[in-house]
């Protein structure tokens, strides 16, 4: 089976959900009644999980965590120790299907010169062991320009694949740190806050005339060095693999969470082929098995055997 590590931040994901019971007395807010909660590890470690749900894959996950935290996701788990760095938090409250609130606290760590060696260090003592590589950058503290550039340049030399997912979210794009990788994933939003950092003029993809938007992923391609995958959500995701433009529709279900959609297409993509004769099929199932993941409640893998 293939070996996939998997690079990155983890993320603690609760998940409140409760009915309504009216308005309070003393405020316009909503009262709800709880009734259940969830709790399962996020980010790259959700990656690990969907990875090892596809029964291809094991999955190995390296990440970062002080001391007092106890993180194991994938067949292997390497953790390296920043003190003051903590695992982000997020936690989403739900009435009656509706996500009314999101409190997250998040990590406030970062990585000295000490710390970015031994996280490079640990990268190189697995790399011989693996296949390829996925960088899950969920922009909360674990990678860093140098840890970056030392990961694809470790990657590139020994001819191993490096699948990039950086997501912007509060933050500013630093898709740039990931040049030379195998492929980029990108989802819309990204791309509006890349062409705005790089002054390109703006655009939206659509069905039927895609003229500007191919002008923008070849720049980007040539710019980055790197294959692009654009993920649409329930439109399904546009390509540009080998030079060679893939376009793949999404699937119809019924959603009840989107929560943790864009980790399992980055675990599908990362499981199989890659190059442009043999990855539509991929893709195709990437955009599946994200669809389904949209029918569970919170960041729930499906049944491994609806790809079989």
């Amino acid at each position: 089976m293939m070996k996939v590590l998997v690079v990155g931040d983890v993320i603690i994901d609760k998940f409140h959900y409760g009915t309504a019971l009216g308005i309070s007395a003393e405020t316009p807010t909503i009262v709800a009644k709880r009734q259940e909660e969830t709790f399962t590890l996020g980010g790259a470690a959700n990656v690990c999980r969907h990875l090892e749900e596809l029964c291809t894959t094991y999955a190995y996950l390296l990440t970062a965590a002080d001391g007092n935290e106890n993180i194991q996701a994938g067949l292997y788990t390497e953790v390296v120790e920043i003190p003051g760095y903590s695992v982000t938090t997020k936690e989403r409250f739900f009435v009656d299907g509706y996500k009314l609130l999101q409190f997250d606290q998040l990590n406030e760590g970062k990585h000295d010169n000490d710390s970015e060696l031994q996280f490079c260090d640990a990268f190189d003592a697995l790399l011989p062991d693996i296949d390829r590589v996925v960088i899950a950058d969920n922009r909360h503290g674990v990678m860093s320009r140098r840890i970056a550039a030392h990961l694809i340049k470790k990657c590139n030399q020994v001819g191993k694949p490096i699948i990039v997912d950086s997501q912007v979210s509060q933050s500013t794009t630093n898709h740039g740190w990931y040049r030379d990788c195998s492929i980029m994933l990108v989802n819309e939003r990204e791309l509006d806050a890349i062409q705005f950092a790089t002054s390109d003029c703006a655009y939206k993809f659509c069905e039927g005339n895609n003229e500007h938007f191919d002008k923008v992923l070849l720049n980007l391609s040539k710019k980055w060095n790197c294959d692009i995958v654009v993920k649409l959500g329930e439109k399904g995701s546009y390509s540009l693999i080998d030079g060679m433009f893939h376009r793949h529709h999404g699937h119809e279900v019924e959603i009840v969470d989107t929560c943790g959609a864009g980790d399992a297409f980055l675990a599908v993509l990362a499981s199989g082929e890659l190059s442009s004769e043999d990855v539509s099929d991929n893709l195709r199932r990437a955009n599946l098995w994200a669809a389904l993941s949209c029918e569970m409640k919170g960041t729930e893998t499906p049944n491994g055997e609806t790809l079989s």
